[in-house]
């Protein structure tokens, strides 16, 4: 949570694009505004994080498929 803030602090008062790399997907769902999601060195997506989370190859990825 201090983390967050601190990052959302650093973009709000100066203006600074923050390069977030990090596998809490909740932090980075709640403060991204821009993702690109990566597996094994292969881009999958670019874009919206609330579109990445609907798209099927990061959820493939990233949680699995259910036969």
């Amino acid at each position: 949570e201090d983390i967050a803030r601190f990052i959302l602090d650093i973009y709000e008062e100066l203006g600074v694009t923050v390069v977030l790399i990090d596998h809490d997907m909740n932090m980075v769902m709640d403060i991204a505004t821009e993702v690109i999601v990566m597996d094994f060195g292969k881009k999958l997506f670019d874009g919206d994080p609330k579109e990445a989370a609907k798209d099927s190859s990061v959820i493939e990825a990233y949680l699995g498929v259910s036969d």
